[in-house]
């Protein structure tokens, strides 16, 4: 889990290049989106590389993209909570994988296999 975690927050950096297509996106892309945010985020704070206040600045800036492309704020919410929630209990259950994570991510390998 926190593999795929550690990959999502690559993920979530790719939607700024990523624009073109997500401008015409299907709805499933949004949410795998919006679900890889939450993670990024939560990995980001479980990580200690951003606060919380950070987390939910990003929260806000993904609300608002999302909402301009037709994503009602409460589909939103439940998406980005589902993610984010489950990176943080992940990193509860699991704290050797969560540092293994960490470790990754101080050094930008995150999208290794």
């Amino acid at each position: 889990m926190i593999r795929y975690c550690a990959m999502a927050f690559t993920m979530v950096t790719m939607t700024v290049t990523t624009s073109a297509f997500a401008d015409n996106a299907p709805p499933a892309y949004h949410e795998a989106m919006i679900r890889g945010g939450g993670q990024a985020d939560a990995l980001g704070v479980v990580c200690g590389k951003v606060s919380e206040a950070q987390a939910s600045a990003h929260k806000a800036e993904l609300k608002k993209m999302y909402a301009a492309k037709g994503v009602a704020p409460v589909k939103f919410e439940a998406i980005y909570s589902g993610g984010y929630n489950n990176v943080k209990a992940s990193a509860k259950a699991n704290p050797v994988g969560v540092r293994q994570a960490c470790d990754r991510l101080s050094k930008g390998a995150m999208s290794g296999g």
